[in-house]
């Protein structure tokens, strides 16, 4: 008799076979969305963040971008803000588009003191969708405004042609 057969009837069984599927198989989409539905269905989101992270790491474009974000919201109630990098990572890489995850990923640039990242992240995201929504205007004072955060020993000309030249391309 399989494990899976013993957990019929008994949720936390079939959950304990679950987990031990994935402990074994650590990408096995069925087993890590049925213990997505374990955790929607008793209300327990323990372990949801790592059943999350697995299934956006095996998937791709908003599929995985929500699935990341879901787990970063997870992490953001039972860890802090401050751990959700690497949802936050997958989800930006899912979904190169989305305004959540450029903005937390900005964010998370702003908080480890990397203002390459930020910039870059503000200057190819912000700015450009506001360029692209028609607010030239917008994504230009924007961008003189991110752009003006470099210090001048920091900043190069080739980094200010490099952003420009994109949004003018856009």
């Amino acid at each position: 008799t399989s494990r899976i057969e013993l957990g019929r009837g008994d949720a936390a069984k079939a959950r304990a076979a679950l987990v031990e599927i994935v402990d074994q198989l650590p990408d096995h989409l069925p087993a890590l969305h049925a213990l997505e539905a374990f955790a929607f269905d008793s209300g327990s989101f323990e372990g949801l963040d790592s059943v999350e992270l697995a299934i956006a790491r095996n998937l791709d474009g908003s599929t995985a971008a929500g699935h990341a974000m879901l787990a970063a919201r997870v992490i953001e109630q039972s860890q802090g803000w401050e751990k959700t990098f690497e949802a936050v990572q997958i989800a930006a890489a899912a979904d190169p588009s989305s305004t959540w995850a450029n903005r937390n990923l900005a964010a998370h640039a702003r908080m480890r003191g990397d203002l390459y990242m930020e910039i870059y992240v503000l200057v190819k995201f912000s700015s450009l969708a506001r360029l692209a929504g028609g607010h030239v205007e917008e994504a230009s004072e924007e961008l003189t405004h991110t752009i003006g955060r470099w210090s001048r020993e920091r900043f190069s000309l080739l980094h200010y042609w490099e952003a420009y030249g994109q949004i003018e391309c856009s």
